[in-house]
C-alpha cells in the first residue's frame, strides 16, 4: 500500500482498556493537537467537530487519592466551540458504534513560491517559441510539491475494521 494510505495507523480503543492504555491514547491525542501543522476531526452523534483544544487537571477524591480529569473543546450546538465534554465521554461514544472515530490529520508540510510581474519566471516554467516569456495569465506561478502535501492521518476507532 502506498501514498498517504502508508502512513497512517489506528490507536484502538476498547472496553477493557487500562488505565495505562487510555493514558497512552490521551497522549497520543495531544501530540495530535500540539503540532502547529494538525488538527482533529471527531464524528460524534450525527455531527462532526474540530477538536478545538484539550484540558486536563488533577482533583482530589479524598482517601481514594487523586483522579484525572481530561477533558476536549468541541463544537456541539451552533458549530462554535462550547461544549467541554470528558475523554472518558468521547471513548464511550466511539465504543457505541464503529464509525464514530476521531480522525487526526497533520500536513507533512508544503512550498509555495508565488512569482509575479516584473520577476524572471520560474525555472519550471514552459516558454512559448513565439514568445519571451510565459504564457499569458501566468504573472503568478505557484508551485507545490504534491509529494509534500501528502496528509498523515491518525485514527482513534473502536473497531480494527475501519
Amino acid at each position: 500500500m502506498g501514498g498517504a494510505g502508508a502512513r497512517r495507523h489506528q490507536i484502538q480503543i476498547s472496553d477493557n482498556d487500562s488505565n495505562e492504555k487510555v493514558e497512552k491514547q490521551w497522549t497520543s491525542l495531544l501530540r495530535v493537537l500540539n503540532s502547529p501543522e494538525s488538527c482533529v476531526i471527531y464524528h460524534l452523534e450525527n455531527h462532526y467537530s474540530l477538536v478545538y483544544g484539550v484540558r486536563e487537571w488533577t482533583v482530589d477524591v479524598g482517601y481514594a487519592g487523586s483522579r484525572n480529569i481530561r477533558q476536549v473543546l468541541l463544537a456541539r450546538p451552533g458549530q462554535r466551540p462550547c461544549t467541554w465534554i470528558d475523554f472518558e465521554t468521547v471513548r464511550q461514544t466511539m465504543l457505541r458504534w464503529g464509525g464514530y472515530c476521531m480522525v487526526g490529520i497533520t500536513a507533512l508540510g508544503h512550498t509555495t513560491a508565488i512569482q509575479g510581474s516584473g520577476r524572471p519566471p520560474p525555472a519550471n516554467c514552459q516558454q512559448d517559441a513565439a514568445a519571451d516569456s510565459c504564457n499569458p495569465g501566468d504573472d503568478i506561478t505557484m508551485e507545490e510539491d504534491l509529494q509534500q502535501q501528502a496528509n498523515k492521518c491518525s485514527f482513534w476507532v473502536s473497531s480494527p475494521e475501519l
